[in-house]
């Protein structure tokens, strides 16, 4: 206990107070007989160090002319006191948002709230002002691939594939690669999202048209093939084949070596196929042709991906990132106003 309040603590007597708010405080201050208002120069100090902590509030150094008690004058300092951060004169506060940090901004003698994170997508995310070396989050759109060119057909099959490895690569602002991060996705992916840190999710499937049950039908004056129900399949006509164009419509509006569903409403998965070169075979010989070729479509729930992530940093000012899924890519990173505190960053990442 401090020896000022030793030295005066038996001379604390029952006190009285009137008009008391549940903001005031309590202080205790040096009684001295020869001052009419029954307090000493000690208060007047504690009075001298409140007006260096707050500004705007003067007070006279003695308390007798001013006729300011030590509750008064606390309650005052509290009233003049700054209750948010925007209210101080010397900062500038605009719509902040999560993870904002203040700097100074010599121009205008101002602490501004500053976003160190950006934002960059597209087939290529651009941006010229990354942090240095700052880990950043990725996330890639996978879209299964087609091989060659033209419309397929049996004379002009064109073989679907997807990607088992991720490759992300980032490129200076010359698209040299500086750095390419490969994620094994445990699984081939024709369809879906996967993202650096681990997670994902698969939304299309590859099939053998070999090993589906194919029925045989006549619609107005050609012979259709069609499956039995896919389970998995969603109903949309979200799907590729390698040996038949894909066409929008119903069974009875399809044209030679086209490949559509059976009605546009509620069986999107029964697949229809019109070939009428094959239109005198049975259904097993059908599907024996058929075999070896694949159709990719869009399943009705998608499938969890998980495999092991990587930290992407990204590079000082000029950044292009991409990957090799035939998609998109959106990437949320640090700024180069994050370089300063880049070692506290990449402590917590």
């Amino acid at each position: 206990m401090p020896d000022d309040l030793i030295k005066y603590s038996d001379a604390i007597r029952d006190a009285e107070a009137s008009g008391l708010n549940t903001s005031d405080v309590f202080a205790i201050a040096q009684e001295d007989a020869g001052s009419p208002t029954g307090y000493s120069s000690k208060a007047t100090k504690f009075l001298a160090i409140a007006n260096e902590v707050v500004k705007g509030i003067n007070y006279s150094s003695d308390l007798q002319t001013t006729n300011k008690t030590v509750i008064g004058a606390i309650n005052e300092v509290k009233s003049s006191a700054k209750e948010n951060l925007s209210d101080l004169s010397d900062t500038t506060i605009t719509t902040p948002s999560n993870a904002d940090l203040l700097a100074y901004d010599s121009s205008t003698s101002k602490w501004v709230n500053t976003d160190l994170k950006g934002t960059a997508s597209g087939s290529i995310a651009t941006f010229s002002n990354g942090g240095d070396g700052i880990p950043c989050s990725v996330e890639c759109s996978i879209s299964c691939s087609q091989a060659g060119s033209g419309t397929p057909s049996p004379s002009n099959p064109r073989s679907i594939s997807g990607i088992s490895n991720l490759d992300i690569s980032v490129a200076d602002g010359d698209m040299v690669v500086q750095h390419t991060y490969t994620l094994a996705l445990g699984e081939t992916v024709y369809g879906g999202v996967a993202r650096n840190d681990g997670t994902g999710d698969s939304t299309h499937k590859k099939v053998d048209l070999g090993s589906l049950t194919w029925n045989k039908t006549t619609i107005s004056d050609y012979t259709l093939f069609y499956t039995n129900a896919i389970s998995d399949k969603a109903q949309s006509f979200n799907f590729l084949c390698e040996i038949y164009k894909v066409v929008e419509t119903w069974r009875g509006g399809l044209n030679n070596e086209e490949i559509g569903c059976w009605n546009t409403e509620n069986a999107m998965n029964i697949l229809c196929v019109r070939d009428d070169s094959k239109a005198s075979l049975s259904e097993s010989d059908f599907t024996t042709a058929a075999s070896g070729k694949y159709v990719c479509y869009e399943m009705t729930t998608p499938t969890t991906l998980s495999f092991t992530g990587e930290k992407i940093p990204t590079l000082s000012g000029n950044n292009n990132i991409y990957h090799n899924g035939n998609g998109d890519i959106e990437v949320n990173y640090f700024t180069d106003k994050a370089d300063n505190i880049a070692e506290l960053i990449k402590a917590f990442l």
